[in-house]
């Protein structure tokens, strides 16, 4: 028999992408998984549109939360859960997946094949592609400017097949939009950052594994699409706030000597950076969100921003 594997979605007010989700997954050949869908505190007719969905071939536990928690705090939910009905010795995988993806039928079953057999990887990625094309949302990222950044590499690249030249690839972070890991590492390094709300907190959870000695990769032969802010806005206040402030917060954290120091600095040019462009601009947000977060990280202000 297969490993056991608990896949883990949280829904905020996007239950019919959900519902697409829950019916690809329906139609995998991959036998042995569950899913827990999050419903976070959308105030909407979510939580019924989910329960009504009936899956033949896994069994789906809705788990609804009274407020919205963010990424990190919908996904604990269900990852609490899990690690209270499990110990560190137990077999198997616990999979994070956006609410917003559709999954090839196969790609659980080439996922896990290359977990089973790798086991020094403790988190693996699918190849994700933007929903309804062959362009390359994500293949892998990297750390920058002293891991307060993180890129996806060949962003938005024609996916020709030039990607699938090994079983897995190295990467620095694995997006937590589908990051499996064995449910005995999960309880070693325990939950996501529940005070970054949003964005980034997958990253610092990749940079958690790394120090434990494990690596991380991408499956190129598991494929799956995504839909890609569905119930975000890149350009908004929000979104760019918290990718500054958290990213700051977690290269500083997770750095070391030097690397701390290179954190302060490029916190500080930041805000250089943002008065002088002021002058030649005539809307700001994008200066204040930025300038926001910096103050934020420098005050240790984590949390959701009021």
């Amino acid at each position: 028999m297969r490993s056991p594997l608990s896949i883990v979605i949280v829904n905020y007010r996007g239950a019919r992408d959900t519902l697409e989700c829950l019916r690809s997954l329906d139609a995998v050949t991959y036998e042995n998984f569950s899913v827990f869908v999050v419903e976070n505190g959308s105030g909407d007719d979510s939580l019924d549109v989910i329960s009504a969905f009936h899956p033949q071939h896994y069994i789906l536990h809705s788990m609804p939360s009274a407020e919205n928690r963010g990424f990190s705090g919908g996904n604990n939910i269900a990852l609490r859960h899990i690690i209270e009905h499990s110990s560190p010795t137990d077999p198997g995988y616990v999979l994070l997946l956006n609410n917003d993806t559709v999954v090839a039928p196969d790609f659980l079953d080439v996922l896990m094949n290359a977990a089973e057999h790798h086991p020094e990887y403790g988190i693996l990625g699918p190849k994700i592609h933007f929903f309804g094309s062959k362009t390359i949302w994500f293949i892998g990222g990297k750390l920058r400017q002293c891991g307060t950044k993180g890129i996806h590499v060949h962003y938005q690249a024609e996916d020709r097949g030039q990607f699938d030249t090994a079983d897995i690839l190295p990467t620095d972070f694995v997006t937590g939009c589908a990051l499996l890991m064995p449910l005995a590492l999960l309880h070693r390094v325990g939950l996501m950052r529940e005070d970054y709300f949003l964005y980034f907190e997958d990253v610092e959870w990749n940079m958690r594994v790394r120090r434990y000695g494990s690596r991380i990769g991408v499956v190129p032969g598991a494929v799956i699409e995504h839909k890609v802010s569905r119930s975000t806005d890149p350009t908004s206040f929000a979104y760019i706030y918290y990718h500054t402030r958290n990213g700051l917060d977690s290269g500083f954290r997770q750095g070391k000597g030097l690397v701390k120091v290179c954190v302060l600095v490029i916190a500080l040019w930041t805000v250089v950076k943002q008065y002088a462009k002021m002058p030649v601009k005539r809307d700001h947000k994008w200066e204040r969100a930025i300038l926001a977060g910096v103050r934020d990280f420098f005050y240790h202000r984590l949390g959701k921003l009021a």
